[in-house]
């Protein structure tokens, strides 16, 4: 590789003009209409929630790279002199390292219209298909449309409603089942869906061709609008998005004291929040010390659900109207920071609830260079190096700071049988005085 080598790089995907279809079979060719908006091929980011902060590293940044997120890779090699190049791109980085600023969300509008030619699942009739939507950038909740039982060309004309972050990278899923009554449902192909694409205020008509030998395509409708009413603080390094996290605090208040026995948990859910389903211990007073809490994004449109305990003879009187009312559904993006809420729930308890921004501390850090703790490790790690490669290449002038070579260590995994090789390597390599000549020394499960 040379004298000169970067510690970072960006890796950008070729772009995409097609739709990626997913059918289990070597992937099949699809074109599109010239008037089509175009669509790109790339998987989205998983969503995991921060526990304890207000911000949450959801996935890439819109532009950039073209597919799903920039991939950041550390190469392992010599490092040689920085040319004036390098040292101004590590500038630029280091500028693009944290910004921070507030940006609207938009709504986003999906009509799955229909499909036409569908494949035939079933042998004795034709598919009962439905459609399944997935943006885990917006939720991490699945919708799908109604099933339209035994028909080659079904029709659906149902709109489903995002509310969507444009600087995140939003790629859409739509996975396309055939209903089974008795076994789970066949899983037929997946279509992704590049939302960058789109254009604001504007419906954007899209025929995915599926299969074009059978003619086999779905139809669907975008619309991308505005939403002034909510509008988030976002801080990115270029790649990575970071995003806003509420706290909800959540305590259970008990109408009827109990002698006897003990107050039965509620169970209680938040979409989309890391703790996603807790048990609520009831009380007797309004406030409680040790309340439940619950971290979801801010503008990721979350609900809570609750449920009662039932008692022994409400699950024989299932049609009661007490039942029903022993669970409540809330959405919580009505709910404003400090705001305390109430909710009934059936006729013995009572929720409390109130929402708080978490601290603007991040638990991870945004930026391009290593921190500053490595940094420290490398300038101290480079003298013993310097001082080891000196003896065992016998260099009759010692090595300049800039000239010391960058030498992992890398070990793979395997059990019992990776340690013992492991240690037989490290072992051999120190007898060679050639284990002070490296920097890194990486493992993997019995190599650790």
């Amino acid at each position: 590789m040379g004298q000169k080598s970067r510690l970072l790089s960006l890796r950008q995907e070729p772009r995409q003009e097609t739709p990626s279809v997913d059918s289990g079979k070597p992937e099949l060719e699809s074109r599109h209409d010239a008037s089509e908006a175009d669509a790109c091929l790339g998987f989205p980011l998983p969503v995991r929630h921060m526990p304890s902060r207000r911000w949450q590293v959801l996935g890439a940044e819109r532009h950039g790279n073209e597919r799903a997120a920039a991939c950041l890779t550390l190469e392992m090699s010599t490092i040689g002199e920085e040319t004036s190049q390098n040292k101004q791109c590590q500038k630029s980085m280091w500028a693009a390292a944290r910004q921070e600023g507030s940006s609207p969300c938009h709504l986003l509008t999906v009509r799955i219209i229909s499909m036409k030619n569908v494949r035939q699942a079933d042998i004795l009739s034709q598919t009962d298909c439905f459609v399944t939507l997935w943006l885990p950038t917006a939720s991490q909740k699945k919708l799908r449309t109604r099933t339209i039982s035994n028909c080659p060309h079904p029709e659906w004309n149902e709109s489903f409603t995002f509310q969507i972050q444009t600087r995140v990278k939003n790629v859409l899923e739509f996975s396309i089942c055939d209903e089974d009554t008795l076994t789970q449902s066949d899983h037929l192909l997946t279509v992704l869906y590049d939302l960058s694409k789109l254009c604001l205020r504007n419906k954007t008509h899209v025929k995915f061709p599926l299969n074009p030998e059978g003619m086999e395509e779905l139809e669907v409708e975008f619309l991308l609008e505005e939403n002034v009413s909510s509008s988030e603080t976002l801080i990115t390094n270029g790649v990575l998005v970071s995003r806003q996290v509420s706290c909800l605090e959540v305590h259970a208040e008990s109408r009827r004291p109990r002698k006897r026995k003990k107050n039965k948990n509620l169970l209680v859910m938040v979409t989309d929040s890391f703790e996603n389903t807790q048990c609520v211990q009831p009380c007797l007073e309004p406030c409680c010390p040790n309340p439940a809490c619950f971290h979801y994004p801010k503008y990721s449109q979350p609900q809570l659900y609750a449920e009662a305990p039932k008692s022994h003879w409400s699950y024989r009187l299932c049609c009661c109207e007490a039942q029903r009312n022993d669970t409540v559904c809330q959405p919580l993006d009505c709910l404003s920071d400090g705001q305390p809420m109430t909710l009934p729930l059936g006729e013995n308890y009572e929720l409390h609830m109130k929402s708080s921004p978490c601290s603007n501390t991040l638990d991870v850090r945004l930026g391009f260079s290593l921190c500053q703790e490595e940094v420290e490790f490398l300038q101290k790690r480079k003298v013993a190096v310097t001082k080891a490669l000196n003896q065992v290449l016998q260099l009759e002038e010692g090595l300049h700071e800039h000239e010391v070579p960058m030498i992992a260590i890398m070990a793979t995994g395997g059990g019992t049988r990776s340690m013992v090789s492991l240690y037989g390597h490290l072992l051999g390599l120190q007898k060679l005085n050639l284990l002070d000549c490296s920097v890194y020394l990486t493992g993997l499960s019995g190599a650790t």
